[in-house]
């Protein structure tokens, strides 16, 4: 289970990672269409017309990068989700690595008791006989 949780959280991870680069790739855009713009108009090279399919320009590009930002958002949410679950996994894990190694280690200690107590039994058995023969 960790092992497909490691896996989903590394897709998940990337597909954060391009959705961000998206999302910068839209920001530049814009920047740069603005500060054009701008100097385009303080040099004035720029007609009204003109102006106005900026902004118009600049607007889709609003919208455009506000969509970006919910979906990187809910990308990041659902990779804090999957962070979280693979945490989690690997905190179970070692547990049940711990309680496997304690189940081992009483196991081994009971063997240890029952061999001793066969050869206590053993030596017991030996001294008997050879205090009978005595």
């Amino acid at each position: 289970m960790e092992e497909t949780l490691k896996t989903e959280f590394k897709d998940i991870a990337n597909a954060l990672y391009m959705e961000e680069e998206k999302l910068f790739a839209l920001q530049e855009i814009k920047r740069k269409l603005a500060q054009e713009i701008e100097e385009r108009w303080h040099i004035n090279t720029t007609s009204i017309n003109e102006v106005i399919l900026y902004n118009s320009y600049l607007h889709e590009l609003s919208g455009e990068i506000e969509l970006q930002e919910k979906r990187v958002a809910h990308v990041q949410q659902l990779y804090e989700k999957k962070r979280e679950a693979l945490i989690q996994a690997s905190m179970d894990r070692k547990i049940v690595e711990k309680l496997k190694e304690k189940d081992l280690l009483s196991m081994q200690n009971k063997e240890k008791r029952e061999e001793k107590k066969m050869l206590d039994e053993i030596g017991r058995n030996l001294y008997l006989i050879n205090d009978n023969e005595e």
